[in-house]
């Protein structure tokens, strides 16, 4: 989903556009999530050929398999629901485990440029390690990735939020793996409509726009409860008293301005269409097509997320982005392999076969 929180209406066609060219946050949604999917692309097959290495185990990588792939967009409307009735209840376990995720996700986010620091100005510790289970990049990492968390809980800024988001976005790209191009398909087919629904239609049914009150949701902030137990009021009284989930990318629409407005696009708009890029730079390393088409899939998701913004600031509503995503990368991948006559081998590529050595679902 993408939103902009200061709208223009439909009846200036032009207004639009003038406030598109001089809005920051424009810029920033498509350079971030861009590089995002590009980035998580590049570790996925990274991650792939790991385990082609034996360099991690086969279950280092979860591959999707038809059932979970028809799941998926039923688990997530549970999951939507319950956050939209029960929040006020479920909030503090639910910003514990975003939290630790979102940590351990920036953990793994920063780790290569970790390593790289450290390879240059520490080689002989680098090489030594500093135990059998962690090395000193997997540590430093780890201590950054915690310090980030912390500041963000004491501040809420909206550049730590989106920190958090872009691990987030990167693990979901490398880790979970869709084989083949059918079943990725199928799942931007049911998550379309999910999308769709939830969007646009939710508001009939619950009185209340689901996705975009869950999106836009606040959370009590922890640090300030545990100040308050162990009687630290400067904390609990300086603290961000409640925080802004890392669910979605979020950037100002002006930095002067105030108060300040904000676009936001959902890590899901980001994670689900980069399912689909990552198989095509997963397939470019393959023998399996003759050419590569990865550029293809990163022209086709950009302009399904400049799309997603445009139709959003001239309708003035939030936009259900995969709307535009889906059908932008799937037929500019589509049509490129079309061109170059490998539409069908691509279609039956099956990266679970065994010649590939990805784990099958």
């Amino acid at each position: 989903m993408t939103e902009a929180s200061d709208p223009t209406p439909a009846s200036s066609m032009l207004a639009p556009w003038a406030a598109m060219l001089t809005d920051p946050a424009v810029y920033a949604i498509l350079g971030s999530s861009l590089f995002l999917v590009w980035h998580g692309s590049e570790r996925s097959a990274q991650a792939v050929a790991a385990v082609k290495r034996n360099e991690q185990p086969a279950e280092y990588i979860q591959t999707m398999s038809k059932r979970e792939v028809l799941l998926f967009p039923v688990v997530g409307s549970f999951t939507l629901l319950l956050i939209f009735f029960l929040f006020e209840w479920i909030q503090f376990l639910l910003i514990i485990s975003q939290t630790v995720m979102a940590c351990s996700s920036v953990a793994f986010l920063i780790s290569p440029l970790v390593h790289a620091c450290l390879a240059r100005t520490f080689p002989h510790a680098m090489r030594s390690g500093l135990s059998n289970w962690c090395t000193w990049g997997e540590f430093c990492s780890i201590a950054l990735a915690v310090g980030v968390t912390l500041v963000w809980m004491y501040s809420g800024h909206w550049l730590l939020v989106d920190i958090l988001g872009f691990g987030i976005c990167v693990v979901g790209i490398t880790f979970i793996q869709i084989p083949n191009v059918k079943l990725v398909t199928l799942l931007f087919v049911g998550l379309l409509l999910y999308d769709v629904f939830w969007v646009f239609f939710s508001e009939r049914w619950f009185h209340s726009n689901v996705m975009v009150e869950v999106a836009t949701k606040e959370a009590a902030n922890p640090m300030v409860s545990v100040a308050k137990v162990l009687h630290i009021p400067k904390i609990a009284e300086s603290s961000s008293q409640v925080l802004e989930l890392p669910v979605k990318l979020i950037f100002p629409n002006s930095f002067t301005s105030s108060p300040r407005h904000f676009s936001m696009l959902g890590l899901g708009d980001i994670v689900i269409p980069g399912l689909l890029v990552a198989l095509v730079r997963r397939i470019g390393d393959t023998d399996a097509l003759k050419f590569r088409y990865f550029q293809a899939s990163l022209i086709g998701y950009f302009f399904g997320v400049l799309m997603a913004i445009v139709m959003s600031r001239i309708y003035g509503v939030a936009q259900p982005a995969l709307l535009y995503l889906v059908p932008s990368t799937l037929l500019a991948v589509g049509w490129a392999t079309a061109r170059k006559g490998e539409f069908h081998r691509f279609v039956q590529f099956d990266q679970s076969e065994e010649k590939y050595l990805l784990p099958k679902p």
